[in-house]
C-alpha cells in the first residue's frame, strides 16, 4: 500500500469568530490583547453592547472671538439663557456683555436666582437682567447687635469677604451722643445711620443735619442725644459703614473652582477654591446666597498641595488635592449643624492619587469620576469609609493617560452611559454598560471598556439637555449628532471621520505553525451608504485585502447618492464574505476600515477561516 506522507496531507480548516465587540486595549500589547477587543480602534465606540459602530460627527452652532473657557445654562421662570467665557469677554445669548475676565477656565452654579461665575479674577453675578462685580452688590451683614454707646456688644453675623460695608446696631441710653464704631479708618465716602422711631419703623437721618462722622477714628457724634428704644431691649440705632478690605476680597476674587454643597448633601452654598495664594484653602458661601462669604466660613485642608477639584459622595463633599506628602489627597466632610449654625467638618482622609484637573469630576450614573495622574478613578460610597481608594476604572487604556502631557488642562463630561475625558484633540471614553474585572487591577471592583476618539478640539465639554457639546480653542461651540441610523450624522462639520477596527495579532495556540488565511466574513450594520476596506499586517506592513460597500446597503430614496444606489430594501445587518489569500505566516492582525463622509459603520460580526500546515523555519 502506497504511503502518504503527512507534508503533502490536507491540512483542516480552523475558525476565528468574533461575536462581541468590547473596547480597545491599549495597555497590553497587540499580541495579547482579547479577541474581543483592539489595540487600535480610533472613533470606533460602542453601539448596543457587545457591537461597535463609527462614532458620529458634528457640527458648528457659534463662534466667538477666541478660546472657550466655558458654557452655563441660567434658568428663570422655565426660561433658560446661555453664557458663554470665550477669551476674556461674557457673552449672554451671543450678546458681548464684558471685557475684562480672565482667559482662563472658568466654573460657574446657579444660587439663590443668581448665577455666579469664577474665573480667578473676579467673581461675576449675573441675575437674568443684569451683570455685575459680586462685589458691588455684596450682602452687608449685621456685625455686631446690642451694642452701648461706647462700645461692646455681641457678633451676630462675620464679615463678609468680598463685600467692604457692615452694620453694627446700638441701644441708646438716651444721654450719650458719641457713639464708637468696631474700626478706625472707615471709607469717608460712605455712611448710612437709621433710627427706630417706633416700633419696627427705621427712619433714615442725615450727615451734618443730624450726625458727623469721623471717619479716621470710626466715630459717629450725633447733634442731640438719641431718645431710648420705642421697644424695650431692641436696637434703635443702626449704623453702616465702609472699609477697603480688597486683600480679603481676593481670597474669593482668585478662586477659579467651585461648588454646590449644604448641610446634608444639600446643594444650598458655593464652596470655592482655586486661590493659588492659599492653595489649601477653600471657603463657602450663606446658604442660598453666593453674595456672601463670611470671614469665618473657612478650611485648611491637608498639607501645603492644592486643592485642586470638587466631587459629591453620598452626602460628603470630596475635596480632590493635586498630591499632598503624605498621600492623602481627597478629604471628606460632612455638613451638620453645630450650635445652631452650619459647620463641615472633616470626617476622613483617603490616601491615593492626586487629581490631575480640577475640570475632570464627572458622574456615571451616581458615581464620581475623576483623572489622576495614573488613570481615571471612582469614588465610592464603600470607599468612605476607608483609608485610600483604588477604583481605577480605566485599566486599559491607563498607559496611554499616564503619557498624556498636559495633564491639567483635561476637561471632562458624562453623557448617556459614557464618561468623556477630553485631552490633545481626543476624547477618551469609559462605558458604563460594559464591564469587566480584570486580574492587572485586583482592587478594582470592575473596569469600563473604553475606546478612543480622535480630530474633535474639546477645550471644555458639556452636556446641554439630550446634546453632547464642546468648545474649542479657537472659539467654536459643535454639537454632536444624535441620530446614529441617519448618514448626515457621519461628519465633522463637513469632513470625513475615519475609523477603523483592529483585531489583535492573531498567532492561535500553534504559534509556531505556519498560517494561511483564505477567507473572510464580515456583518456590518445595514445602511443607506456604507461600506469598508479590509487590510491586513503581516511582518509589519499593512497592504489591502478587498473593499466592499453594495453588499450592506439598502435602499432609502431620502438619502439617496446615485453613485452608491442599491436597489436592496433588506436593513437587517448584512453578511458578506471574500476569498483572501495570506501565506504561510505566524501571525497576522486584520483592519476593517471606513473612512467615507457621511457613511455609517457598524461592525456586528468578523470571522476568519485559515489553515496551519507546517512549522516556521
Amino acid at each position: 500500500m502506497k504511503r502518504v506522507s503527512d507534508q503533502y496531507a490536507s491540512a483542516s480548516k480552523s475558525r476565528i469568530q468574533i461575536t462581541e465587540f468590547r473596547g480597545v486595549d491599549l495597555s497590553n500589547s497587540p499580541t495579547n490583547v482579547s479577541i474581543n477587543r483592539s489595540p487600535d480602534a480610533p472613533n470606533m465606540i460602542r453601539d448596543v453592547p457587545g457591537k461597535v459602530r463609527k462614532r458620529m460627527g458634528f457640527h458648528k452652532i457659534a463662534e466667538y472671538d477666541g478660546r472657550i473657557n466655558g458654557v452655563y445654562s441660567f434658568v428663570q421662570n422655565q426660561t433658560q439663557t446661555e453664557l458663554v467665557h470665550a477669551a476674556d469677554k461674557l457673552y449672554i445669548n451671543g450678546e458681548q456683555v464684558r471685557a475684562d475676565l480672565a482667559d482662563e477656565r472658568s466654573t460657574g452654579w446657579q444660587l439663590g436666582g443668581v448665577f455666579y461665575l469664577f474665573d480667578g479674577k473676579a467673581m461675576i453675578a449675573y441675575d437674568g437682567k443684569e451683570v455685575w462685580t459680586a462685589k458691588d452688590k455684596a450682602y452687608v451683614p449685621s456685625y455686631i447687635i446690642a451694642r452701648k454707646p461706647s462700645g461692646g456688644g455681641t457678633v451676630y453675623e462675620a464679615l463678609n469677604l468680598i463685600g467692604d460695608r457692615w452694620s453694627e446696631s446700638f441701644l441708646s441710653d438716651g444721654k450719650s451722643v458719641v457713639y464708637q464704631l468696631c474700626f478706625d479708618e472707615l471709607d469717608s465716602s460712605f455712611i448710612r445711620v437709621e433710627q427706630m422711631k417706633e416700633a419696627d419703623v427705621w427712619s433714615e437721618l442725615e450727615l451734618t443735619k443730624d450726625y458727623t462722622f469721623d471717619a479716621g477714628l470710626g466715630r459717629v457724634t450725633f447733634l442731640s442725644a438719641p431718645v431710648v428704644s420705642p421697644v424695650d431691649g431692641a436696637d434703635n440705632i443702626r449704623i453702616t459703614v465702609s472699609k477697603q478690605r480688597d486683600e480679603y476680597a481676593q481670597r474669593i476674587n482668585k478662586c477659579n473652582l467651585s461648588v454646590l454643597y449644604g448641610i446634608a448633601g444639600a446643594a444650598d452654598r458655593l464652596f470655592v477654591s482655586g486661590n493659588p495664594d492659599f492653595p489649601n484653602y477653600d471657603w463657602y458661601s450663606g446658604m442660598n446666597d453666593g453674595s456672601y462669604f463670611p470671614q469665618t466660613s473657612y478650611s485648611v485642608l491637608g498639607l501645603s498641595s492644592p486643592i485642586s477639584g470638587y466631587s459629591i459622595v453620598a452626602d460628603k463633599l470630596a475635596a480632590h488635592k493635586k498630591g499632598d506628602a503624605d498621600g492623602r489627597n481627597i478629604i471628606l466632610r460632612e455638613g451638620k449643624m453645630t450650635e445652631g449654625k452650619a459647620s463641615f467638618p472633616v470626617v476622613n482622609s483617603l490616601q491615593g492619587a492626586g487629581i490631575a484637573s480640577g475640570h475632570t469630576v464627572a458622574y456615571l450614573k451616581t458615581e464620581p469620576l475623576f483623572f489622576s495622574q495614573s488613570g481615571i478613578y471612582a469614588i465610592t460610597p464603600d470607599d468612605t469609609n476607608g483609608e485610600r481608594y483604588s477604583q481605577n476604572r480605566s485599566f486599559f487604556i491607563n498607559s496611554v493617560l499616564e503619557g498624556l502631557e498636559n495633564k491639567a488642562d483635561c476637561d471632562a463630561a458624562s453623557y448617556r452611559d459614557f464618561y468623556l475625558l477630553a485631552n490633545g484633540g481626543k476624547l477618551y471614553v469609559l462605558d458604563s454598560l460594559m464591564k469587566s474585572y480584570e486580574e492587572g487591577a485586583p482592587y478594582s471592583t470592575h473596569q469600563y471598556e473604553a475606546y478612543v476618539l480622535e480630530g474633535i478640539d474639546a477645550r471644555r465639554i458639556w452636556t446641554a439637555g439630550e446634546r453632547l457639546r464642546f468648545g474649542t480653542s479657537d472659539g467654536k461651540i459643535m454639537e454632536f449628532y444624535t441620530d446614529s441610523r441617519d448618514p448626515d450624522s457621519y461628519n465633522d462639520d463637513g469632513s470625513a471621520i475615519n475609523a477603523h477596527w483592529d483585531t489583535p495579532m492573531i498567532s492561535t495556540e500553534a504559534f509556531y505553525m505556519q498560517k494561511s488565511f483564505r477567507y473572510m466574513a464580515v456583518k456590518l450594520l445595514a445602511a443607506a451608504a456604507t461600506g469598508l476596506k479590509a487590510y491586513v499586517q503581516t511582518r509589519g506592513i499593512w497592504r489591502e485585502l478587498f473593499e466592499e460597500s453594495a453588499s450592506f446597503r439598502y435602499l432609502d430614496f431620502s438619502s439617496i447618492d446615485f453613485s452608491k444606489l442599491t436597489f436592496s430594501g433588506d436593513m437587517t445587518p448584512k453578511t458578506f464574505g471574500r476569498k483572501i489569500r495570506v501565506n504561510k505566516v505566524d501571525k497576522a492582525r486584520f483592519r476593517m476600515e471606513n473612512n467615507k463622509l457621511r457613511e455609517p459603520f457598524g461592525l456586528y460580526n468578523l470571522a476568519l477561516e485559515f489553515t496551519e500546515n507546517g512549522k516556521i523555519k
